[in-house]
Parts: C-alpha cells; sequence; structure tokens
C-alpha cells in the first residue's frame, strides 16, 4: 500500500498540480505519514484510513487532470493559444507553440478577462492551426519557396482572430505571394533569435521580405525581460527531457483551476470601459495609455529602448548577408487610435523611423491610417477596428492592415 502511496504521490507531482515551490511541504506530508505509520503500530487502522483517504484525494486529482487534458474545449482557457504556447524543448531560452495542433473554440479578449465582467465579452469562434516547427501555419505554408516572413508577436500572430482573417493570410492572398508565419509572444530581442533558429529550415525566395510588427504597447518593456540575441543554443537530451516534463506539468488543468481561483478578479483595475460614439461600451488597457504618451527622450534614456536598438542590428545583419528587405512595422494601441488627444506620430514611431533610415529598412507606422479609418467608421455607425473586449486587432483591423501592407508591398 505504501509503495502504492509513494507511487501516486510521484504521480501527483508530474501531473503538476502542486507547484514545484510547495514539493518540499507535499514530501513532507509523506513522510510524516510513514513515520506515524511506524510509530503507533496499534492504531494502525485509524493511519490506514487516513493514507486510504489522502490515496483516494490523490488519485482522483491525477485522474481527473489526466481526462482534462484531451478534452476539447474545456472551458479551462479563453483562447487557444493559452494551451498551446511552451517553451521549446530544442532551444534554450525559446519558445514555441505546441506542434500540429488545430483548436477551434469559442473565445472572447483578453481585456474581458481581465475586467472579469461577462457583459464585455464579444464571443467569436477562433480557429488556431499550427504547423510542425510550432508556428500559427497551416501545413501548406511551407510547401513552396516563402516570399514574405512574419516577425512580430501577438499582432503579428493574429491574437483574437480565427486563422484565415490574419493579415498576414489575408497579404498572401491581396499579392499572391506565399507567406510564412513565425510569430510567437516574445520581446523584439527574442523574435531576431527565433528568426535566427529557424532560417536553415526555412526556403525562402531570393527576394523574400520580412515584415517585423513592432508593437507600441509594451515591446519596450518586454525587452527588459528578454533573453540575449546569441543564447540561440540547442538543448542536451537530458535538458529536453527536462523541458517536455515541465511544459507536461505547467499544463495541468488542476493546477490553471487552483491558480484562477487564487488570482479571480484581481485584475479588474487594470481596464477602463468608454462608451465611443454609436458604440457599446468598449474595453481598454490603463497600462497602454500611461505608455504611449512618452517621449523620444524619455523613450532613449530607457534599457528597452538600447536593448531594442542591438535586435535592429541583428536584424540588419541578417538581411545584409541573406539579401532580404526588411519591412518595420510599428502597430499601435487601440488606446492611441480612439483617443484623439494622443499626439501622432508617437515618441517610438520617431525613433524608430530614423532607425530604418539608417538601417535601410521600409518603414510603415500604422497608426495615421488606422486611426482615419477608425475615425470613418464611427462617423458611419459601422464598427471598429479592434475587438470591443481586446487590446488586438478584429476582422476589420486586419484587413486593414493587410491593405496597408498589400500596397507598400506591390
Amino acid at each position: 500500500m505504501l509503495i502504492c502511496f509513494l507511487g501516486i504521490s510521484l504521480c501527483f507531482y508530474l501531473c503538476g498540480i502542486i507547484a514545484p515551490a510547495h514539493t518540499f511541504l507535499f514530501l513532507l506530508v509523506v513522510v510524516s505519514l510513514l513515520l506515524i505509520w511506524e510509530r503507533f503500530a496499534a492504531r494502525r487502522a485509524l493511519v490506514k484510513g487516513v493514507i486510504v483517504a489522502t490515496f483516494s484525494v490523490l488519485f482522483s486529482l491525477s485522474l481527473g487532470d489526466f481526462v482534462l487534458r484531451y478534452i476539447p474545449n474545456s472551458g479551462l482557457y479563453y483562447r487557444p493559444e493559452e494551451q498551446l504556447f511552451q517553451q521549446s524543448p530544442i532551444w534554450q531560452a525559446s519558445y514555441r507553440f505546441k506542434p500540429d495542433r488545430y483548436v477551434v473554440q469559442r473565445s472572447w479578449g483578453d481585456l474581458a478577462n481581465l475586467s472579469c465582467e461577462n457583459q464585455f465579452r464579444e464571443e467569436r469562434e477562433i480557429e488556431f492551426v499550427t504547423d510542425s516547427f510550432g508556428f500559427r501555419n497551416k501545413s501548406e505554408s511551407l510547401s513552396g519557396p516563402v516570399d514574405i516572413l512574419v516577425v512580430g508577436d501577438s499582432f503579428a500572430y493574429g491574437s483574437g482572430t480565427t486563422q484565415d482573417r490574419v493579415f498576414s493570410n489575408l497579404l498572401a492572398g491581396r499579392l499572391n505571394r506565399r507567406t510564412y508565419n513565425l510569430a510567437v509572444p516574445g520581446a523584439p530581442s527574442d523574435q531576431v533569435r527565433y528568426l535566427l533558429e529557424e532560417l536553415p529550415r526555412l526556403r525562402l525566395t531570393h527576394s523574400a521580405t520580412i515584415v517585423w510588427m513592432i508593437f507600441e504597447g509594451n515591446d519596450l518593456e518586454d525587452e527588459l525581460r528578454s533573453s540575449p540575441i546569441d543564447a540561440s543554443l540547442k538543448r542536451s537530451f537530458v535538458q529536453e527531457g527536462l523541458v517536455r516534463l515541465q511544459n507536461f506539468q505547467l499544463a495541468s488543468p488542476i493546477r490553471r483551476i487552483a491558480s484562477s481561483l487564487q488570482l479571480e478578479c484581481q485584475t479588474k483595475k487594470l481596464t477602463i470601459s468608454r462608451a465611443l460614439f454609436g458604440q457599446d461600451r468598449v474595453l481598454f488597457f490603463r497600462q497602454y495609455e500611461d505608455l504611449v504618451s512618452r517621449s523620444t527622450e524619455q523613450i532613449e534614456k530607457s534599457l528597452g529602448w538600447q536593448k531594442m536598438q542591438r535586435a535592429l542590428a541583428a536584424m540588419e545583419d541578417i538581411a545584409s548577408r541573406h539579401g532580404f528587405q526588411v519591412v518595420l512595422t510599428l502597430a499601435p494601441t487601440k488606446e492611441q487610435i480612439y483617443n484623439s488627444n494622443t499626439k501622432l506620430p508617437s515618441g517610438l514611431a520617431a525613433l524608430l523611423r530614423s532607425e530604418a533610415i539608417v538601417r535601410r529598412f521600409d518603414f510603415v507606422d500604422l497608426a495615421p491610417q488606422l486611426r482615419i479609418e477608425a475615425a470613418r467608421l464611427l462617423e458611419s455607425q459601422d464598427g471598429l477596428l479592434w475587438w470591443r473586449d481586446d487590446t488586438h486587432w478584429n476582422l476589420r483591423g486586419h484587413q486593414v492592415v493587410a491593405e496597408i501592407l498589400a500596397e507598400k508591398l506591390s
């Protein structure tokens, strides 16, 4: 019985139901039960009952954890990429989506999730497909040489929007050119490192273009947590196994339920709701309103900008060695577009434009054209460019971005 108990205890940990920080406490409980068993021989019936009860709880949790992992649309994740994003087992300090996955689920926006208010949800069905390398592409994306390579974070891979309506796929249809989306969450330095890791296996045309999307809202802050660009090292066999185990632990449904109960509604103050002309109340992210008002001088003094400059230099080197054309694209925040008091161009836009000239990149600041289109849609009461409950573009937003980039690339 004790062997079974220890076996289930190990299973309990492997499933990731308890956080690694609590492993010592859990093992202490196990050892205590063993000592009680040995010391109180006269009361072993009682101890046996405690052990059996504990065994039953652990077994039930472990079984539930395994079952929930394989139930589609279990309701544990509000958007598909949450259940797919993980550490790369192959590359150190890198992340990918789980490879070869097809997920279709009802979803809503990140701001609705933060607000904890169901009334703000703008629910939609999202298809999220990953290729065998862990990027958001369908298998046919690599059936021939790639003309346009999209690099960036959640705006580039199309968080909150179904697969076929992401701007990279719309761009492929408009220009009749094969695109490949290499975007995953991360800072610009991470994005350049992922590009370096994946370039050897990609077949690109001799005139390939890299559309590198920088997000105004948090890319400078994300740089503070980014790993060095030259950290692209393959993991050893042992490291790969440990990372796969850790990914398995972190994907525990029971662990996620426990975490969500602890954090429930602590993020409500991070969002703001406003009524726009002719629209229902729209959610905005409070932090982005403060960040986009930064001047060029403030940005230049930041560590995030210094790291971003190194990423720009690394991209310049890649483009020079391979003969790529880089289209540096700045994606604005929702707050910049729907607050006419926000000055355009932003401080970051001015700095990136200067860097693009020096490094011979093309530069596209999406903000001015998106603001004009957003104002036109509001005046005609014809909708928004962002999901009402999200920091990301909606279907129409992706369509407009695809039109802007198609004009630049044609």
